[in-house]
């Protein structure tokens, strides 16, 4: 009897560890080695982040953005300066960072990778910064940070009902009117006395679900020059479009984060030794340094995580004036992220990324040899190189024994050079400071579903051997898709570019159109601006939903 239980749970276990394997050999695995934290990663979670690893850098960003929330503001904001080898994990732990601060809603992040030449620190990092508060501030929302922030503006006025604030939200007539009522009445309140009234304004019109609306007030955010009739959307407001404006809106932001909620704002500056390739790279370095400690000086709410280098930035450090310097070293003093992992490391790595393989495949079972198919031997040879390269060799060996069909030695060619997988970043980085992106250019549903359209087309070619979309085309606001599949079957899918507003039946009729049309083909319906909160239109789209529907929200810096 005994004997029988043993070779059914032998069996069991064969059936497992032969799963588990199936699993990472799959043509279809995740690439759960990926070495390259991009920048467009960066609000997304990180299924592999440990927090053991860098943990000293951890506790000093916990302690300096805690310092910034204080209820009793310290007398200056923080500057915490990073210094690690190359492939030290200096761009991972930055994400950890915004992911850290958004999910506690503790504050709000901007990231920015100096990369890119520029004549003016003060206007990128506006620009990198607007556009990161446009992503979804928490990976289970859709609600971007800039909409929190004005929501709970909105939410802060005395004296607004409910009704009043949906009204304000999708109701008929222009708001500029009301936007300034309301912000008079916020300026009652201690604290918001000393916010700049005209950014008040403009995020209190950031609240509107009208894309015309939403589009001009981020090009006033991000301090471009507007037309007039760009201007006519959002109660005439001015363009500030001098020098030290950009700079003045960062800091203004930053107080209105501490008013509204008493959040900190982070910004998360990396890859500083980029600028050593750019014209004039000490000045460059003086510019920035320059920059970033007078935010955190005017503003108590204010951190600044710098990570670079540390050759680069011992080379530089004596080039700027002493008490920057002190300021850079004392408060609080750099932290040093060597990049040699240990054992312990590298195997809490290893089985973080082979267990999430596992879930995605659906491989199920209790498993006291976590690290299968490697060996504690296998993952004891790769002690003291760093995060990087342990990623590489991982890597390569996963997709050599995916090409292989079967398992193989690991570490054939131990240690290979770094790859610049990432050599794409640095040019759509340049591109994206350097682009003006005009409303006249994209206002209307069916200019936005000629944009998607666009997309499709030039996304084709990098979809998996024997899928291919064809040449899809815009019809007005919607895109009919049909994606052909190696199998021969053909999955359809219906988009449609839905800006109508929630109150009465604009949306509403738009929704029962795309219903007639779409008949059994399943839909994607998608906004530039938030979707109702209640009403006719969010139940006709929960219907649609449960169809094998979709919704998706695509902020202004997206398109």
């Amino acid at each position: 009897m005994v004997s029988s239980v043993k070779e059914e749970d032998s069996t069991k276990m064969d059936h497992i560890v032969d799963a588990r394997l199936k699993a990472f050999l799959s043509p279809n695995s995740p690439e759960i080695f990926h070495s390259v934290a991009t920048p467009t990663a960066m609000w997304r979670p990180d299924p592999f982040d440990i927090d053991s690893i860098h943990s000293k850098a951890r506790e000093a960003f916990a302690k300096v953005l805690a310092r910034a929330g204080r209820t009793h503001a310290p007398p200056s904001g923080s500057v915490l300066v990073l210094l690690g080898d190359a492939g030290s994990g200096k761009t991972h732990l930055m994400r950890a960072f915004r992911n850290q601060t958004h999910t506690s809603g503790n504050g709000y992040c901007g990231y920015m990778q100096m990369t890119t030449e520029t004549g003016s620190y003060s206007r990128y990092m506006l620009n990198n910064l607007i556009s990161d508060l446009e992503k979804p501030h928490t990976p289970e929302s859709t609600r971007t940070s800039l909409n929190r922030l004005s929501s709970s503006l909105l939410e802060k006025v005395p004296g607004l009902s409910q009704k009043d604030r949906e009204q304000f939200r999708d109701g008929p007539g222009e708001v500029s009117e009301l936007a300034d009522e309301y912000v008079d009445r916020l300026k009652e309140l201690p604290e918001f006395g000393t916010c700049d009234l005209y950014l008040l304004r403009i995020l209190m019109h950031l609240e509107r679900n009208d894309n015309k609306v939403r589009s001009r007030a981020l090009m006033w955010l991000r301090c471009l020059e507007m037309k007039a009739t760009d201007r006519h959307w959002i109660g005439e407001a001015v363009a500030r479009t001098d020098d030290a404006d950009p700079d003045r809106t960062i800091r203004h932001l930053a107080e209105i984060m501490r008013a509204a909620s008493g959040s900190p704002l982070v910004l998360l500056i990396d890859q500083l030794e980029d600028m050593s390739k750019q014209d004039r790279p000490t000045e460059r370095f003086r510019k920035i340094v320059d920059a970033i400690t007078a935010l955190a000086d005017q503003n108590s709410n204010v951190v600044v995580v710098m990570a670079c280098l540390e050759d680069y930035f011992r080379l530089n450090e004596k080039e700027i004036g002493t008490a920057k310097q002190q300021r850079l070293m004392n408060d609080p003093p750099p932290v040093i992220m060597r990049a040699s992992r240990s054992v312990a490391d590298i195997r809490a790595m290893a089985v973080n990324r082979l267990q999430y393989l596992y879930d995605e495949a659906g491989v199920e079972g209790n498993f006291k040899d976590t690290l299968y198919p490697f060996s504690e031997k296998d993952i004891a040879e790769l002690a003291g190189i760093s995060p990087r390269e342990v990623l590489l060799n991982f890597l390569r060996h996963h997709q050599r024994c995916i090409s292989e069909g079967c398992w193989i030695q690991p570490w054939v060619g131990k240690n290979p050079p770094i790859i610049n997988a990432d050599s794409l970043t640095p040019i759509w980085n340049d591109f994206f400071n350097g682009f003006t992106f005009s409303p006249d250019e994209l206002d209307e549903e069916n200019e936005y579903a000629a944009a998607i359209a666009s997309a499709v087309r030039n996304i084709a070619p990098e979809l998996p051997e024997g899928n291919h979309f064809g040449t899809p085309q815009s019809d007005g606001r919607y895109l009919e898709l049909e994606l052909q599949q190696p199998d021969d079957g053909i999955a359809k899918l219906l988009v449609a570019v839905c800006n109508k507003g929630g109150q009465g039946r604009g949306l509403l009729n738009e929704l029962i159109d795309v219903e007639k049309r779409a008949g059994d083909i399943p839909v994607s319906i998608v906004r530039t601006i938030n979707f109702p909160r209640t009403g006719q239109a969010l139940e006709k789209l929960g219907k649609m939903l449960k169809q094998q529907g979709r919704s998706v929200v695509i902020p202004d810096s997206d398109w």
